[in-house]
């Protein structure tokens, strides 16, 4: 039940999706939850799938593609996008590391944010079109895949930020060895659904 309850809090950090009040939360299940962070983004992936699945027996592949992306932004609130634009706002107009924090702190987007998100979303969409019927297997094992990195950041880098004020802070500082290794061996999983099993 305790590891239910970490991933129920996982679900409810990086989606809208309603979780039961009484699993409760904490600094310290947040931080201890992440090792499911792979396993939440194997469930959004699944669950893009299936939007693209059903949008494709109705629309012409680009709009199925384009309805499946609208669906995962529904889904996780943007989440992602939001740090990608302020990633991208932070580094591309600050040079010294207070001014970037203070850049990637100000909730208004910037010109390398939303160029940023443009980029990205139609890279996305190209990419998904492409690939035709193995979309349907590549956003589960991209998204539980892209979960695997920032585990290995978080357990083995400091947190830039010295002070509270962040939301992800909790989740980061001192992620431990039980944690993100659980959560690699999550992410990697799917990898093997893969045809041929490697990709390239």
């Amino acid at each position: 039940m305790t590891e239910l309850r970490r991933l129920l809090i996982a679900i409810g950090y990086f989606t809208r999706l309603p979780i039961p009040a009484r699993v409760g939360w904490s600094a310290a299940e947040l931080n201890r939850s992440a090792r499911y962070f792979p396993l939440v983004g194997l469930l959004v992936g699944c669950a893009c799938t299936a939007a693209l699945w059903a949008a494709a027996q109705m629309f012409p592949p680009l709009v199925a593609v384009l309805l499946s992306m609208i669906f995962g932004l529904l889904l996780t609130g943007a989440f992602h996008e939001d740090g990608l634009a302020d990633s991208a706002d932070g580094f591309g107009g600050g040079w010294k590391k207070a001014r970037v924090l203070s850049i990637m702190k100000d909730s208004r987007i910037g010109s390398y944010g939303a160029i940023a998100l443009i980029c990205a979303q139609l890279l996305k969409a190209g990419t998904l079109v492409s690939l035709d019927a193995l979309a349907l297997l590549a956003l589960p094992l991209v998204h539980a895949l892209s979960r695997v990195p920032p585990l290995l950041i978080m357990a083995f880098m400091d947190y830039v930020r010295e002070d509270n004020s962040a939301r992800a802070k909790p989740v980061a500082e001192g992620l431990g060895r039980a944690e993100w290794l659980t959560g690699a061996l999550l992410g990697l999983w799917p990898r093997w659904w893969w045809p041929g099993h490697w990709i390239g």
